[in-house]
C-alpha cells in the first residue's frame, strides 16, 4: 500500500497498473487534499505500528462525480445526505479503507 501511494504520488500506475480516482482517497492517508510521499510514509510507518495517524474508513454514494479528483485534488464531500425516497429505491454506498490503496483489506 505504501509503495502504491509513493507511485500515485509522482504520478505513476499502481502495481496492478491502474489507477482508478477512488484510489487517491485511499492513498491519502493524511487527509490533506493530496496524495503526497507523506501519506506513503504514514502508510508504512501505520503498517509497522509506529507513530501515525489511525486508519479510518470513508463511506461516499456509489454515483459521486469522481471526475475532479486527481493526486494534486483529493476534495470530496463525506456529507452522505439520506432522503426518505432513497431508503424505498436503496441507496448504494462505497465503502473506502483509507490506506489501502492496492484494495487487499
Amino acid at each position: 500500500d505504501a509503495l502504491d501511494a509513493l507511485k500515485l504520488s509522482i504520478g505513476q500506475e499502481k502495481s496492478d497498473g491502474k489507477v482508478h480516482p477512488l484510489d487517491y482517497i485511499a492513498a491519502d492517508f493524511n487527509k490533506d487534499g493530496e496524495v503526497s510521499v507523506w501519506d506513503a510514509l504514514d502508510i508504512l510507518r501505520y503498517s509497522i505500528s509506529m507513530d501515525a495517524p489511525d486508519a479510518s474508513w470513508v463511506f461516499l454514494r456509489d454515483d459521486l462525480d469522481t471526475s475532479g479528483l486527481t493526486r494534486h485534488s483529493v476534495k470530496y464531500n463525506e456529507e452522505v445526505l439520506i432522503n426518505y425516497s432513497d431508503m424505498q429505491s436503496g441507496l448504494d454506498l462505497v465503502g473506502i479503507l483509507v490506506g489501502d490503496v492496492n484494495g487487499t483489506y
